[in-house]
């Protein structure tokens, strides 16, 4: 099966001006078991990639008392960097199926590529140390199962903090990173997935024309074979899919594969009888160009 040349981010022509807002309006995004609310992180320590350190949080409400919920650092892609309104529908569809997500808006207009990386573990790192200084649902967050997602310049850096990340190495266990869901990235001179130590998802679009198929591909031939590993490249998908203007027939898929790795909870929907269960998991109407899952026994 061909899959588009991957090629670096933005050499392709754009399928949106940059700076172009990503958000569209608020879709009905929450299927887990939990309801979720969002608020806001007005100082992220030891970020270091473009002001404003800041950060959106998704967390469950109403939980039951001393229930724990595992973490996740999401990263944005280039100049997308309002997550709580432009991945409004991804993050809260995650969110629901029992996360606590701090989304950091860092790195705002430049390409960081993989180095945004270093912001995506830093907020690990400082969520953990500061907890309710920071946000009071913080309280409930295990830092101890703990995952990363996040889509184009974040899916590239999503990469690096699983062990892929070339001169970046950066080491998942120092920050209790179990998952990684790497969304529709592009190529990136610092990444490869050879250093992948995690079980790790990629997404990719048929028709994305901004970070190709192809790139997801590679990645995923790279990680090592005995990492569990799935492609999901959705027929007819551009780059913007997982975005507030896009479909996000994708966003439950994300969802529950984070769900089986980091809560061993729908594990069934993720691998299955067939083992590839997850090849089934997408939005009724869309269907996929290539689902391929590897690893898992």
């Amino acid at each position: 099966m061909a899959f588009n040349k991957c090629v670096l981010e933005n050499t392709n022509k754009p399928q949106l001006p940059r700076g172009t807002a990503m958000f569209g309006p608020k879709k009905i995004p929450q299927t887990g078991p939990y309801a979720v609310e969002e608020g806001n992180i007005p100082f992220v320590p030891g970020l270091t990639q473009g002001k404003p350190y800041t950060a959106g949080i998704v967390y469950p409400k109403n939980p039951k008392s001393g229930e724990k919920f595992p973490f996740l650092s999401f990263a944005h892609g280039t100049t997308a960097s309002a997550p709580l309104s432009d991945y409004n529908t991804l993050l809260h569809m995650v969110a629901s199926y029992g996360f606590i997500i701090v989304a950091v808006r860092s790195c705002p207009v430049i390409e960081c590529a993989s180095m945004f990386a270093r912001d995506q573990v830093a907020a690990i790192t400082a969520c953990s140390q500061n907890k309710t200084y920071l946000h009071p649902s913080l309280k409930n967050a295990d830092f101890e199962t703990v995952g990363v997602f996040g889509h184009s310049m974040g899916g590239m850096s999503t990469l690096a903090a699983a062990g892929g990340g070339g001169t970046l190495n950066i080491d998942p266990a120092k920050y209790n990173i179990k998952a990684a869901v790497s969304q529709h990235p592009c190529q990136d001179k610092w990444d490869t997935g050879n250093g992948v130590k995690v079980p790790t998802m990629f997404t990719a679009g048929s028709v994305d024309k901004i970070c190709a198929d192809g790139c997801s591909a590679r990645f995923f031939a790279e990680v090592p074979s005995n990492v569990p590993k799935i492609l999901f490249d959705i027929k007819g998908a551009d780059h913007f899919e997982p975005t507030n203007i896009g479909n996000n027939c994708e966003d439950e898929a994300v969802a529950l594969f984070l769900s089986c790795h980091l809560r061993n909870e729908n594990c069934d929907k993720v691998y299955g009888t067939s083992g590839k269960e997850i090849c089934s998991q997408i939005t009724i109407g869309h269907s996929l160009f290539n689902c391929t899952v590897s690893g898992h026994a």
